[in-house]
């Protein structure tokens, strides 16, 4: 293997979407892994996805040191216990199991999440009001990942 060929190997591998990849040709081996590359947040992006609109402070509130923004205690959010597929309703015709706003009870169905063609019922763990849905109908979500958070 020449120059010119490891040349066209690593230009192909640079324009693919591939994350891995080895290659042998008359003996010579090469191998390429992508790292995966860092993921650059900014702060008002973290924000936004992680509190929601309803709690998120204003830009006055946010310049007045006075205000104070309420704290969410991770005790208020049902969370993943397993990986899968999240559905908010029983089916796509119905309505969803909760709504932001709605009032619920300890032991509600909040959403389901489907693993391994298993639906498994995602209850509620106390009563109260519904303040942000963090998933949306039909996405994969991770163990422990935020899914509904119940207020007071």
């Amino acid at each position: 293997m020449d120059i010119q060929e490891i040349k066209k190997i690593l230009a192909l591998f640079e324009k693919s979407a591939i994350s891995e990849m080895e290659v042998e040709i008359d003996g010579s081996r090469i191998r390429l892994k992508r790292e995966s590359a860092p993921v650059i947040v900014s702060a008002s992006s973290v924000a936004a996805s992680t509190v929601p609109l309803s709690v998120a402070p204003t830009v006055s509130q946010l310049s007045a040191p006075e205000t104070a923004v309420p704290a969410i205690d991770e005790k208020q959010w049902v969370k993943a216990p397993l990986v899968g597929t999240a559905y908010l309703a029983p089916s796509p015709t119905a309505p969803a199991y909760v709504t932001v706003g709605q009032k619920v009870e300890e032991g509600q169905v909040v959403c389901v999440i489907e693993a391994m063609k298993v639906m498994n019922e995602i209850k509620a763990h106390k009563a109260g009001t519904v303040l942000a849905i963090n998933t949306e109908n039909g996405t994969m979500v991770e163990f422990n990942q935020r899914l509904v958070l119940i207020g007071d």
